[in-house]
């Protein structure tokens, strides 16, 4: 559990362990040209970021791209007001991966809220990548909420990559962004 303050300024951080949960702030940003910082949260069974939780591995002020941030877990809970920032003011945006076993994006009882995506889609190109391995999961995607964004001077993706299904319930609409999906199996837009 981090309820504080995680500082790995051009660094890399790195944590592990069954569970995890973040609701303090975990900063890798780059303060040394051309060199990009690097957060990796990965559980066996569930990583957590709680209200209050922000993560950042932003590019520096005068030049260099955005980071990577990695959240990996059998399950992924994305709590209103957790926030991500890879944005570069003098580079292209880095990636936010969200790599659990399944996903639900949705207004309650998902994994996440549209607002909250959106959110991060102004600030960081976003990576939901659904695994496989588990009995009692499928390796889905379910988008069950309108998610929508405007992205600023440079543009960012979400991507969406199931080992089995995407499932697009509600419209995505991106202003200044992209959109990339695909599947091990089928693409089920309603």
């Amino acid at each position: 559990i981090n309820l504080g303050e995680i500082l790995a300024q051009s660094g890399e951080v790195g944590i592990y362990g069954a569970a995890l949960r973040n609701t303090g702030s975990i900063n890798a940003d780059q303060v040394v040209r051309e060199v990009s910082g690097r957060i990796v949260l990965l559980a066996k069974e569930e990583v957590i970021l709680g209200a209050g939780s922000l993560l950042t591995a932003q590019g520096g002020a005068d030049s260099g791209d955005g980071g990577f941030i990695e959240t990996s877990g059998r399950h992924l809970s994305i709590t209103d007001g957790a926030r991500v920032d890879t944005l570069a003011p003098h580079g292209k945006a880095g990636t936010w991966l969200l790599d659990p076993m399944d996903f639900t994006i949705a207004a309650t009882g998902g994994d996440m809220t549209a607002g909250d995506l959106g959110t991060a889609l102004v600030t960081t190109n976003v990576t939901i990548l659904s695994s496989s391995g588990a009995v009692d999961l499928n390796g889905d995607i379910h988008v069950n909420d309108a998610v929508a964004w405007t992205a600023g001077s440079s543009p960012t993706t979400l991507t969406l990559n199931a080992v089995r299904d995407v499932n697009v319930n509600q419209a995505i609409t991106a202003t200044n962004g992209n959109l990339v999906v695909c599947c091990g199996r089928d693409i089920n837009v309603r």
